[in-house]
């Protein structure tokens, strides 16, 4: 039987031993074990947000491609022929915004239900239902690029 390499260097090196076992002893005294712990803790914690960050980041990424979707689906609209809204000169944001009615330009009529209207200003595009805007969705890329391409339909205003 061959002799075990560790129980060799204990008794060639007892000195060591020794030495080691009382740093230890006195780490451990000295809040070494309340180290340990706090790092233990530590570690736990950063797990804790690395996961929360990979969540974050899966959330980011399902918005991002609903925003994308949504999207594509105001280019589809312009695309499509969709009904012109004016909105101010100088305003800074769009008068397409959800339950507000749309009228025709100039004489004042409700736009039917199902009809599709822009603002060319600001890429908002949205859906007639029950006399007011719904289903907004926003062009997200270089709208006066998007409208060099679109068909001109009519001009509605936005009442409100």
């Amino acid at each position: 039987m061959q002799p075990n390499p560790i129980s060799e260097y204990i008794k060639e090196n007892p000195l060591i031993i020794l030495g080691s076992a009382i740093l230890g002893i006195a780490f451990l005294m000295n809040g070494g074990f309340d180290q340990l712990q706090d790092r233990q803790q530590f570690s736990s914690q950063l797990k804790d947000l690395r996961q929360q960050s990979e969540r974050g980041l899966v959330q980011s990424r399902i918005q991002e491609a609903a925003l994308l979707e949504r999207s594509e689906l105001a280019a589809d609209r312009f695309l499509r022929n969709c009904f012109q809204v004016y909105t101010p000169t100088g305003s800074q944001q769009s008068v397409l915004v959800p339950n507000q009615p749309v009228t025709q330009l100039g004489t004042g009529i409700p736009l039917v239900d199902g009809t599709v209207v822009c603002d060319y200003q600001f890429g908002t595009t949205g859906v007639i239902t029950n006399g007011v805007v719904s289903d907004i969705a926003v062009y997200q890329g270089n709208v006066q690029d998007l409208i060099q391409q679109a068909p001109k339909n009519g001009d509605v205003q936005a009442d409100g």
